[in-house]
């Protein structure tokens, strides 16, 4: 029995990992029989202040090199978009090019299935990429506070995600997305625990409930638009809301901070 949870506990650390980022897990683990996304979701909130962490070290370390502002927001992007392999910002495409470009729920979904970018998803890319790396080339002068900073913006963008999920129905009933339609009670509270626990220590308590109200009003606002759209959610509908949320968080902290 324990032996069982303890397994359930690794492959869902390792199994979020490879999700949420491009790193060679494969070599260190490679055994998903376990794996449940709905269950997973406990683990999300400590994958994602590893990757906000190691994003806020990058630019933190690239600050003490003779290097402008300007390149090493880009590099950061860059070094973000390596590292999660643009999972998130490909939905956000996605979602502007179907949103954008279909008449009716059907071509919406169908456009969106679509690899291919569009005039849509390219301007909504560029604007809201440009929006975080001229707010990063703002932050930066907190030095090596971007790095808690960072940290908390990646924990709550990705708690987010669960936004559109808790008001809506998954479009397909086998997708990957659609197994967080019935997610159990104690990885939930886990994560919303975890969550708030990590930006209680990260900032203070007043940061942490303006944090919280910006992401979700950001998730709940993009849940409407996407409600108006095609009615239900899926992947790419929960990775635009990363994005969103993290650019909103970015903005906010400009304006706090700036």
């Amino acid at each position: 029995m324990i032996f069982l949870f303890v397994r359930k506990v690794i492959t869902d650390f390792f199994s979020s990992l490879s999700f949420f980022s491009r790193l060679p897990i494969h070599y260190i683990y490679n055994d998903f029989h376990f794996f449940s996304f709905a269950r997973s979701i406990w683990i999300w909130p400590f994958i994602s202040a590893f990757i906000g962490g190691l994003e806020g070290c990058f630019i933190y370390t690239l600050s003490f090199t003779t290097l402008s502002s300007s390149i090493i927001a880009f590099s950061a992007l860059g070094f973000h978009l390596l590292l999660t392999g643009c999972l998130h910002e490909d939905g956000l495409a996605d979602c502007a090019d179907g949103f954008g470009g279909g008449h009716n729920i059907d071509q919406k979904l169908t456009i969106m299935k679509d690899s291919r970018l569009g005039t849509y998803g390219v301007l909504t890319l560029l604007i809201v990429l440009g929006i975080q790396i001229t707010s990063v080339i703002s932050l930066m002068t907190l030095h090596q506070k971007i790095i808690p900073l960072l940290t908390a913006i990646a924990v709550l963008s990705r708690s987010s995600m669960l936004i559109p999920v808790f008001i809506l129905s998954p479009v397909q009933s086998k997708s990957m997305a659609s197994q967080l339609d019935h997610i159990p009670f104690i990885p939930s509270f886990i994560h919303f625990t975890v969550t708030i626990s990590i930006c209680l220590y990260l900032l203070n308590w007043k940061f942490t409930i303006l944090y919280l109200l910006v992401s979700f009003i950001t998730g709940f606002l993009f849940s409407l638009i996407i409600n108006n759209h095609i009615k239900r959610y899926n992947g790419d509908c929960l990775g635009a809301v990363q994005v969103l949320s993290t650019t909103a968080l970015l903005v906010t902290s400009n304006l706090l901070f700036i």
